[in-house]
C-alpha cells in the first residue's frame, strides 16, 4: 500500500482492559463510595464491551460447526449421538 502502515488502536486486548478498569471502579465506588454517581457512570462502558466480546465469541463458534458440518457430515469430526433414558439406565 505505497507504505502507509495501517495503526490499530483498539484491539481486543485493550477493549478488555478498559472493560475491566471501568468494572473495577464500579466496584470500588460502590464499596467505598455508596452515594457518589460518577463511578457508575463510567462502569456504563463495560456492559456494551462485555456484550460485544460476548456476541463475538457466539458468532465464531456457530461459523466455525457450520463450516465443518456439511464436509464432515458429523459435527468437526465429533459423532452425534442420541443419548435415551435406557442408555444413561444402563450405565447406572
Amino acid at each position: 500500500m505505497n507504505g502507509v502502515k495501517k495503526v490499530q488502536i483498539l484491539d481486543g486486548t485493550t477493549l478488555k482492559i478498559i472493560a475491566m478498569i471501568s468494572m473495577v471502579f464500579d466496584h470500588v465506588g460502590d464499596l467505598f463510595f455508596p452515594g457518589v454517581m460518577w463511578p457508575r457512570m463510567i462502569d456504563r462502558l463495560a456492559m456494551p464491551i462485555f456484550s460485544f466480546f460476548i456476541a463475538e465469541g457466539f458468532a465464531h463458534i456457530i461459523l466455525g460447526i457450520c463450516s465443518c458440518w456439511p464436509r464432515s457430515g458429523t459435527s468437526c469430526g465429533y459423532e452425534i449421538q442420541a443419548v435415551t433414558k435406557q442408555d444413561l439406565e444402563a450405565d447406572l
